[in-house]
């Protein structure tokens, strides 16, 4: 990301967490004006092509990023996936290959395991690579992350927002 366009990711994150209700922050991509919501008093950073947003106890993470080049195969989009994750993690198992996800006008798949990365021994993710059906050059990647010991305090609330996925 140039440094107009952090800039610009940082000014719509700011004027973005002004227009959603106090209890909730959205966490957008800038170039494709997707995000999902996470309560307020998460930290919103950028991370190279990720807006990234940590929980208040630094041990959950969402990212999204755009992903511009339409549907792609299950493999093809499992191989995108695990090339991004093998860029910040050091291990990881791959519990979950592959699996079809269809919600409001997106479609695409999702992946889910464990291993670790982002700071943390023992963590999990569950990734998705979905597109806008109607807009096929319009998608995101979205990962979720979290140590074992808070996986289940955080992914279902944050898991149900991404599938909420709205253009903002």
């Amino acid at each position: 990301m140039t440094q107009s366009g952090l800039v610009s990711a940082l000014m719509s994150i700011a004027l973005l967490s002004a227009a959603v209700p106090a209890h909730a922050l959205e966490v957008r991509d800038p170039e494709t004006r997707l995000g999902f919501v996470v309560p307020d008093g998460w930290a919103v950073a950028t991370d190279g092509p990720w807006t990234a947003v940590d929980a208040p106890d630094h041990r959950f993470r969402g990212r999204i990023m755009a992903h511009t080049r339409g549907a792609v195969t299950d493999r093809e989009a499992e191989s995108l996936m695990l090339g991004l994750l093998g860029q910040k993690w050091t291990t990881y198992t791959v519990d979950q290959h592959a699996h079809r996800v269809v919600w409001a006008s997106f479609a695409g798949v999702d992946i889910v395991g464990h291993g670790s990365g982002d700071g943390w021994d023992r963590a999990r993710f569950h990734m998705f690579l979905v597109v806008d059906q109607s807009a096929p050059a319009r998608g995101a990647i979205v990962w979720l992350s979290g140590r074992d010991d808070a996986w289940d305090t955080y992914h279902p609330a944050i898991d149900h927002a991404v599938r909420l996925l709205r253009s903002t």
